[in-house]
């Protein structure tokens, strides 16, 4: 008797449902997403602090625009004192995230920067071109974080000034993606 009550409801069931509305088919295409850990859909902007540049107590800020899937433009400025001097600071390049979605995974970061000092009007800028490599990550609610090292080839603007060759570089960001 009691398997018997159990079967009715059950035989019931089976015989009234119909296919659900909710399957997925192959038609469905996902809009809103990346991959499975992008729930947020794409990321196209990154702002950001340069912590190295704040831990020698200049102020430096940066940010990446989405050019396309995987690459990004870079702009970077900063400045402030070292030592009796003032100086200021600017970069710009190209971000390349080969291996997942922009601004997280392995990246490539392509740059040309510019240094001079504000107290002296006489001394020339210094161009340095810099190739990086390093890992960005982006948690779901836009934190972000890159660490990168790499070298630059430095020179001066006019011939005879000091500091030409190669440099080494570290590149530490912290910001929001949105």
């Amino acid at each position: 008797m009691r398997a018997a009550v159990q079967l009715v409801p059950a035989a019931f069931v089976l015989t009234l449902a119909g296919p659900a509305r909710a399957a997925e088919t192959a038609a469905d295409v996902e809009t809103d997403h990346v991959d499975a850990l992008d729930d947020g859909g794409p990321r196209i902007v990154t702002l950001a602090v340069d912590v190295l540049a704040t831990s020698r107590g200049w102020l430096g800020v940066e940010g990446e625009a989405l050019v396309v899937d995987g690459l990004a433009a870079h702009l970077a400025v900063a400045g402030g004192v070292s030592g009796p001097r003032a100086f200021a600071h600017a970069s710009a390049g190209l971000a390349w995230f080969p291996a997942r979605f922009s601004f997280h995974g392995w990246v490539l970061l392509t740059r040309v920067e510019g240094t001079s000092p504000l107290d002296d009007v006489t001394s020339p800028w210094r161009i340095a071109g810099a190739l990086l490599a390093g890992y960005a990550w982006t948690w779901p609610v836009g934190a972000a974080l890159r660490l990168a090292a790499g070298a630059a080839y430095a020179a001066p603007l006019v011939s005879g000034a000091p500091h030409a060759g190669f440099e080494p570089r570290v590149d530490v960001a912290a910001g929001w993606t949105f």
